[in-house]
């Protein structure tokens, strides 16, 4: 949908189609408690070699995009699961199910390390949340754990704490559904 809540004529995803090389012909429900299978047919990002995918699977029309992977069951047997399509200098990931959480962790940890992208944390325990934002003159950090139990998040010893938590020698100590911001000086 756009800006004011109307869908987009010509099939999803809408305006992104040439940036994703595909249009979604169908969305499928996959029925509580059944599995579609995911096969990685091209392993450049070190993926296992099946997932399974719940709740829905897109019905994927692949123009210009490489496949990556594919279903393996049923009726979508053979079907894109996964696509990736170059565009400008960058590209663009398509994830064509609802894959279980054993998928995303592998994916994005493929796609940073692949990317080089720089993390704003190491070794984020799950539950938490952190976001890095940053103007002339300084970086902020905003860490938010939704979990129910107290987390623990190393962090380069130069930040400061804005908001009540303890942070000591780099290590810093959330409670349970706890937020806090951390600063430190930006020099670009």
């Amino acid at each position: 949908v756009n800006e004011t809540d109307l869908c987009f004529s010509g099939g999803f995803p809408g305006p992104l189609k040439d940036i994703a090389g595909l249009w979604v012909e169908e969305l499928d429900g996959i029925p509580a408690g059944e599995r579609q299978h995911i096969k990685v047919d091209t392993n450049d990002l070190k993926l296992a070699q099946h997932y399974e995918a719940q709740h829905f699977a897109d019905f994927i029309r692949a123009e210009n995009t490489e496949v990556l992977a594919t279903f393996t069951d049923d009726y979508l047997a053979e079907q894109p699961a996964l696509c990736k399509n170059s565009f400008g200098k960058g590209c663009c990931y398509y994830i064509g199910f609802m894959p279980a959480d054993n998928f995303l962790d592998d994916f994005y940890k493929q796609l940073i390390d692949k990317h080089q992208v720089k993390r704003n944390a190491q070794d984020i325990p799950i539950g938490l949340s952190v976001q890095l934002r940053r103007n002339a003159n300084a970086e902020y950090l905003f860490v938010h754990n939704f979990s129910t139990q107290e987390q623990t998040l190393n962090v380069e010893n130069d930040w400061q704490t804005l908001t009540p938590a303890q942070l000591a020698n780099g290590m810093l100590s959330l409670n349970r559904r706890d937020s806090c911001i951390l600063r430190r000086p930006y020099n670009p």
